[in-house]
């Protein structure tokens, strides 16, 4: 569902922020709900079994997903020029 809906633009604006005060919902936690609630109505429009969880669970299986892609909320953070770069406190976890 979340390759289907790269070309809905107001799916991608809740993915973008890093920080809270970029969030769409001011908040990068209902950003993720929002997000998940696009991917729901889209399974429930192609009939897919995923119409029947819940946000929360959708939700945590796409940061999985993000995080597969490398493009986690965390991965773009810590990215300048899509090189990685150490983190405020030394490390890169």
């Amino acid at each position: 569902m979340h390759v289907i809906l790269m070309n809905d633009e107001e799916y991608l604006s809740l993915l973008d922020a890093v920080y809270d005060e970029q969030a769409v919902e001011g908040s990068l936690n209902a950003d993720n709900v929002m997000s998940a609630k696009k991917i729901r109505d889209m399974a429930e429009k192609r009939n897919s079994p995923l119409k029947d969880q819940k946000l929360a669970t959708i939700s945590k299986a796409l940061g999985v997903v993000l995080r597969r892609y490398g493009v986690s909320r965390k991965d773009r953070r810590d990215t300048v020029d899509g090189r990685p770069v150490a983190s405020s406190n030394g490390d890169n976890d």
